[in-house]
């Protein structure tokens, strides 16, 4: 972890944001190496949350921040599991190659979204307004949303691709593009 900025010092004190967890969605599919391949063949779409250590902080010893930005990652990973089950329906709605080439940026879209509005929502309540109770309330909502989506959790193969940073599978590639979000009336 980093020595705190002097702002972040000042966040400590005035709102109580003490503790700070950095942290990211990503997202990389794989496609078969060979063209001819590819339909026979799927994409492999791999979605991790992740804690990035060098850019989070922490100021004194409390145990409160750290439950708080749990809370923070387990939003991030509600947000994965909600664009893996968005896939998935639209797998089983569209089947065939290519789904996951033409929707993962629009899902992920989404997705970050709906985290980024969550994030916000949590940061209001929690160290801006105090609202009386918000972090049980947001602990709990949170673990609803993670139970419903259990069955898209963030496998080991997820966090090992972003770890090795290559595919997984011998016979496949880093997809070389994506297809741009759609928005609006093109989704």
């Amino acid at each position: 972890m980093k020595a705190p900025s002097e702002k972040e010092r000042r966040y400590c004190d005035s709102i109580g944001l003490c503790t700070v967890a950095y942290l990211g969605l990503w997202y990389k599919v794989d496609v078969p190496k060979r063209k001819r391949d590819r339909g026979k063949q799927s994409e492999k779409v791999y979605i991790v949350p992740a804690f990035e250590i060098g850019t989070s902080y922490r100021i004194g010893d409390t145990s409160a921040g750290v439950l708080e930005q749990q809370v923070v990652f387990d939003i991030h990973e509600y947000a994965a599991r909600s664009a893996r089950r968005d896939l998935k329906e639209l797998h089983d709605s569209i089947p065939g190659y290519g789904v996951d080439y033409i929707f993962l940026e629009t899902v992920m879209a989404d997705a970050m979204g709906m985290k980024r509005a969550m994030t916000d929502a949590f940061t209001q309540q929690v160290y801006l307004k105090k609202e009386p109770d918000a972090y049980e309330r947001w602990r709990r909502d949170v673990d609803k949303g993670l139970e419903e989506t259990k069955e898209f959790a963030t496998r080991s193969e997820d966090c090992l691709r972003f770890k090795l940073g290559k595919p997984l599978l011998e016979n496949y590639i880093v997809s070389p593009t994506l297809m741009g979000a759609m928005s609006g009336s093109e989704k």
